[in-house]
């Protein structure tokens, strides 16, 4: 390997050929330099967040139309994910269990489960700088038969990404509602109205 880090440009390669293996994926085509990135690893989300420059708290409210247990399910479930994000998920919903989803783009373990009323998880985005991530509360209550509110609370989300890109926060913000709680309301088909507009 050219390098370590999250990413790299290395020198021109000769033919075509896809290299993976558990922590590296680099894509390498004729005459073209090399891009590579760097997985998760498994220390990636030990301890804390090596970060040391975050935005304040991201907090996204909404209600959904049927049950806590419903919601619970659709966030944990690696089927249930794929089917609103359209990508390949992987969940292991156990505490201290790996998940990703959209491809790999969005990485973390579980920290805290209580089905159906909390999921608290370590997460981060492929491109942020190695061992920084943030930390995302999923609350869940029961406001009446077939109602849930929703109080999805992200803290320590960097300023930047590993190569200097601004914007985190409006990323993950829109992530949470046009991705996520968007697409169970799109592609679940459950109800949902914002309730922090």
């Amino acid at each position: 390997a050219c390098c370590s880090v999250a990413w790299c440009a290395c020198e021109a390669v000769s033919e075509s050929a896809l290299v993976v293996d558990r922590s590296t994926l680099a894509v390498l085509s004729p005459g073209a330099r090399v891009s590579v990135v760097t997985m998760a690893s498994e220390d990636e989300f030990k301890g804390e967040s090596a970060g040391r420059d975050h935005e304040a708290e991201l907090v996204i409210k909404a209600r959904f139309h049927c049950r806590p247990v419903d919601v619970y399910k659709a966030l944990t479930e690696a089927d249930m994910v794929s089917r609103y994000t359209m990508a390949k998920a992987n969940f292991d919903t156990t505490v201290g269990g790996r998940f990703d989803f959209y491809d790999g783009n969005v990485a973390g373990v579980f920290t805290e489960l209580e089905e159906p009323t909390k999921i608290v998880m370590k997460w981060k985005f492929r491109e942020w700088a190695p061992r920084v991530f943030s930390t995302v509360t999923v609350s869940l209550r029961e406001r009446g038969e077939g109602e849930t509110d929703v109080e999805v609370r992200q803290v320590n989300i960097p300023k930047s990404d590993a190569h200097g890109h601004g914007g985190v926060r409006a990323r993950c913000e829109g992530g949470w509602r046009e991705r996520i709680l968007g697409g169970m309301k799109r592609f679940l088909g459950y109800g949902m109205e914002w309730q922090d507009s």
